[in-house]
């Protein structure tokens, strides 16, 4: 065997001179090469809900969390535990108002609100029972 620095012998390298492995590496490698290719299927996905949203919003956001959790053990096996987060944009839901009942329910009109005697509904334009428009004419 050759010497190498600091006295070692050639394949006993220290941990510095080995450099570090890209860690895209790690996660092309993990679970054989699965958790990559289900990260990328979601990403797809993500990317097509935010361009979706976007075009309906102006602007959408997502986010992808990528757990690693590593265990070692005395032999220098490293055991990889992984997991992801998708976080998509929910589209905006309408907004209701109501008012609390002296009892603690919810209403739809204000219970300390007195209503107006004798109001009727006003059919629309559209409607068969409203009577005609006039016609507005106009002289030139």
């Amino acid at each position: 065997m050759t010497t190498v620095r600091n006295g070692s012998k050639k394949g006993d390298l220290e941990p510095e001179d080995e450099g570090a492995k890209s860690f895209a590496h790690t996660i092309t490698h993990t679970e054989a090469g699965d958790f990559h290719a289900d990260l990328t299927k979601e990403q797809q996905q993500l990317l097509k809900q935010l361009r979706d949203h976007a075009h309906l919003r102006g602007k959408a956001k997502g986010e992808i969390t990528i757990s690693l959790k590593y265990a070692v053990d005395d032999m220098d096996v490293v055991s990889i535990e992984t997991n992801f987060k998708v976080k998509a944009p929910q589209p905006p839901r309408k907004k209701s108002t109501m008012w609390i009942s002296p009892g603690g329910n919810l209403v739809h009109a204000d219970p300390r609100q007195e209503s107006l005697p004798g109001l009727r509904p006003v059919p629309s334009p559209a409607s068969k029972d409203a009577p005609d428009a006039p016609t507005a004419t106009r002289g030139v």
